[in-house]
């Protein structure tokens, strides 16, 4: 959120979208009004403009808020948001080697903070059908 912020302090739909999937995990929210909400944030998404980083902040939020119904967009945390920090530490005139160090060393401290909060042996864990 902070890195959306930055470049769109009073568009609330990223923010709307997260709220309302946490609603939706608390049993407030039905999934249809979350739904209403994700589709927000990604029109926020296509409203952002050639930012890299506003774009990538915002379809991480869309991807983390979409994983209530579809766990698959879950990877969209590591992948738009390793890539957004990566351009907010170095910029949008580097390398694009150096953007890849940076977004992988973001990763491994995301996989270190999902494993340090990981349920071993889930009884119940996700599926993701990955051949769609």
């Amino acid at each position: 959120m902070p890195l959306w912020e930055v470049s769109y302090p009073d568009d609330l739909r990223p923010a709307n979208a997260l709220k309302a999937a946490h609603g939706y995990l608390e049993g407030k929210i039905k999934l249809p009004d979350v739904k209403i909400r994700i589709n927000e944030c990604r029109n926020a998404a296509r409203e952002a403009g050639n930012s890299p980083i506003a774009q990538g902040a915002v379809r991480t939020i869309d991807g983390c808020s979409s994983s209530v119904h579809n766990s698959a967009t879950s990877l969209a945390l590591a992948l738009y948001g390793s890539l957004t920090i990566a351009y907010y530490k170095a910029g949008t005139n580097v390398p694009w080697s150096a953007l890849e160090e940076l977004a992988a060393e973001e990763c491994v401290r995301m996989e270190t903070a999902l494993r340090s909060i990981a349920i071993h042996n889930e009884s119940n864990p996700a599926k993701i059908r990955w051949g769609y």
